[in-house]
């Protein structure tokens, strides 16, 4: 073994250590030439499920010496594995853990190149975004827009013709001058879609292909629409009220828009309503033919929506980041805008 150059080793070890942290820990306890060997690489991807997994990363990274704490690869979710992710686990104390999450992510900011976020809404405040220098892909279901939650909710749409539109305060220079690919897996129902459009526009200069999941917002169609370009729609008949919004970066090859299963909630008319509107009007732009827009199929079952984010992580990690790994996502049908929740769980 140590007979082949130290740069094949390093190569070896650099494609191995790409999973949740496992592939590290089981060679550097080989051998003491496989754990001299893969120092460099043992923490270079890592991921955490829950608090006490989450504590415990936090404490290792803060106690490592810096040269081998290169994190390149990290998903972090406040749920356990064996637990569903959509759900909020009420035994859980979560303000240390969300601490320690912003631990870590200061701690390794500077390696990092896909990060993985399953965090319980508005975890982070208004707290300032963590620069991410070399960040490629980012999958998270808030940050960094969280921050801006009090602006969505206190400004509320400005009229149309507004000539001072609000701004947001963003750092500058761009706090992800190099992300590629963002996946919003839960796409937030705000009331003023300016400021999510605007952040995504300044904090991601070099943003290529953006995706939002779990949408169903009766408004975001309306605004996405705007956003590209396109005139306001009219399918569902719905009520859209005036609608402001900031044009999305002309950096950004596709948009691609995946709903949310279907609520099943007993006697939820109003709901269900909702959810047909958003659809009708989603179809109509999938149908206007724009070449920046992918309208996808939603999920088949809950199980699939749960494990969503999970399962992007690894194929970002895999694909080493920045290519558009959607392209062959299933594509919504525009023959009917019902969906069936029937379908196999992965």
């Amino acid at each position: 073994m140590d007979r082949a150059p130290s740069e094949i080793w390093a190569k070896i070890f650099s494609f191995a250590c790409t999973d949740s942290g496992f592939t590290g820990r089981s060679l550097s306890l080989t051998s003491t030439f496989f754990r001299l060997a893969c120092e460099p690489y043992r923490l270079q991807s890592i991921a955490a499920f829950g608090p006490h997994k989450i504590l415990a990363v936090d404490h290792i990274l803060s106690v490592v010496p810096a040269h081998q704490r290169r994190v390149r690869y990290l998903f972090i979710s406040l749920h356990s594995i064996d637990h569903s992710i959509s759900d909020v686990d009420e035994d859980v104390e979560e303000e240390p853990a969300v601490v320690a999450v912003r631990g870590i992510m200061e701690l390794v900011a500077d390696t990092l190149e896909v990060l993985g976020l399953n965090l319980t809404p508005w975890s982070f405040g208004d707290e300032t975004v963590i620069p991410m220098p070399r960040l490629t892909d980012l999958i998270s279901n808030n940050y960094p827009l969280q921050q801006n939650h009090d602006l969505f909710e206190a400004l509320g749409p400005p009229p149309h013709d507004s000539p001072n539109p609000p701004v947001l305060e963003i750092p500058s220079p761009p706090a992800f001058p190099r992300l590629r690919s963002f996946h919003l897996t839960k796409a937030m129902e705000v009331s003023n879609y300016t400021h999510m459009f605007d952040g995504i526009s300044k904090l991601m200069p070099s943003l290529t292909h953006i995706k939002f999941s779990e949408t169903k917002d009766i408004g975001f169609g309306n605004a996405i629409s705007l956003a590209l370009g396109s005139g306001p729609l009219t399918a569902s008949g719905a009520l859209h009220g005036t609608i402001f919004t900031a044009r999305l970066s002309t950096s950004i090859e596709k948009v691609y828009v995946r709903p949310s299963l279907p609520q099943t909630i007993p006697g939820g008319h109003i709901t269900g309503f909702i959810y047909q509107a958003f659809l009708k009007d989603m179809i109509q732009l999938a149908e206007r033919g724009l070449a920046r827009f992918v309208f996808l199929r939603a999920p088949a079952s809950e199980n699939e929506q749960v494990w969503d984010p999970w399962a992007d992580w690894k194929a970002a990690v895999a694909m080493r980041g920045g290519e558009d790994r959607w392209n062959q996502d299933e594509r919504h049908s525009l023959e009917s805008p019902r969906h069936s929740t029937q379908g196999e769980t992965i």
